[in-house]
């Protein structure tokens, strides 16, 4: 039998895809909060099944002592997409809207805190971060060649941005009320 035919490498294999799954979805969290790892993890991994979970267990008992430092423990299996792969997290507000590139390497956002922001999808880091409208970002879009973002708000203004850094090229004034979509 080959090492990787052997049933404990394929339950480790198993084991460490759970983990590296957990740890893209609370990527955003954890970037945010480092301190937060362990009950992140435990509370996304304490349903994985063995090995996985009776190792959290023997954990859990050793942080649940009295005098250990606490912590938030769900009951319940989070309720979210099976196909969820990574949360980005940055916006200080409602996020209202996003566009991915032509080629889905990044996607930006628009949101309730004013700023239009890039983010790398493989690695969900932020590429660019600009104050975009004075009264909240409503939406944004993305030029089929990837080249410019279009970003529209409250404060009755289109704007047009470089994609690659986030600079403003243009501002479009002349709506009355607010501009809530764009595409």
């Amino acid at each position: 039998m080959a090492p990787s035919d052997r049933p404990e490498d394929r339950t480790a294999k198993a084991s460490l895809h759970d983990v590296r799954r957990a740890l893209r979805r609370e990527s955003g969290a954890l970037v945010a909060r480092p301190q937060l790892t362990w009950q992140q993890l435990h509370n996304r991994l304490q349903w994985a099944g063995p090995p996985l979970a009776s190792r959290l267990a023997a954990e859990r008992a050793r942080r649940d002592r009295p005098g250990a430092a606490p912590w938030l423990h769900r009951y319940t299996p989070l309720a979210e997409a099976r196909g969820l792969v990574r949360t980005l997290a940055g916006h200080t507000d409602a996020v209202s809207g996003c566009a991915f590139s032509p080629y889905g390497e990044w996607v930006v956002s628009a949101g309730d805190d004013w700023t239009l922001r890039q983010w790398d999808v493989a690695s969900g880091e932020q590429r660019w971060s600009v104050d975009a409208h004075r009264v909240g970002a409503a939406d944004c879009a993305v030029s089929p060649d990837g080249e410019w973002v279009v970003s529209v708000g409250h404060d009755e203004q289109v704007r047009v941005w470089e994609a690659s850094s986030g600079r403003e090229r243009l501002v479009l004034t002349g709506h009355r009320g607010w501009v809530d979509a764009c595409a």
